[in-house]
């Protein structure tokens, strides 16, 4: 068994620290988890979140096998980008729980806010890892896309959501009308409505694509 002056001195190594630092990251994964999977599974809209913390594995796990090994210099840049990355994720966090603290923690826009810390947290994590010191996660497109896929599954905030369905629904609308009137079919837009000659068609928030998004 290592005395505690062993240990300490392989946490300040190399190899060490890139322990530690995967040991937090998958701690901070699955506090998320256990906070957003309730979400995934009340909402359709992000029953593909589910998938996100598999595809995540594996596109890091690409991102070391089949993407350039490019590694951040060790002078000042990285420190300052990771500073601004962490700082800008604890700012997000405490304006997430001061909402929660007038609406609710498991209201879409408390969990839209500390989605984005939390991402902002994976990032900063990645930046490390991509250090030139550690070189635990290259720093390429892959592993930047693995980071994205936690802000896509997140809950979008009930006004962001309808401005969204509203504006395609109106899209969809219009491009059909387009349509109509090239096949030589008289046909007016009311909103989202089609008025034809004897009957009206709406288009619904099913038909907008949305969900498809």
């Amino acid at each position: 068994m290592r005395s505690w002056k062993e240990t300490w001195q392989l946490v300040q190594s190399t190899e060490g620290r890139g322990y530690v630092l995967l040991t937090l990251s998958g701690l901070l994964v699955a506090a998320w988890l256990k906070l957003i999977f309730p979400q995934w599974m009340a909402d359709p809209d992000l029953s593909h979140g589910f998938f996100t913390p598999i595809l995540f594995l594996l596109l890091i796990k690409e991102s070391r096998s089949r993407g350039p090994l490019r590694w951040l210099p060790e002078g000042n840049l990285t420190p300052i980008m990771l500073s601004g990355i962490a700082g800008a994720s604890l700012i997000t966090m405490i304006v997430g729980a001061l909402f929660a603290s007038a609406l609710d923690w498991t209201h879409p826009l408390v969990m839209f806010l500390l989605g984005c810390s939390f991402t902002g947290a994976v990032a900063a994590a990645w930046t490390l890892a991509a250090s030139g010191r550690l070189r635990i996660v290259p720093f390429n497109y892959i592993a930047g896309v693995a980071v994205l896929l936690w802000f896509l599954s997140l809950p979008i905030p009930p006004g962001t959501y309808g401005d969204l369905t509203l504006g395609l629904q109106f899209w969809v609308t219009d491009r059909v009308l387009g349509s109509l009137h090239l096949l030589g079919i008289p046909a007016v837009q009311t909103g989202n409505i089609i008025e034809l000659a004897r009957a009206s068609v709406g288009v619904e928030e099913a038909c907008s694509g949305v969900r498809s998004l």
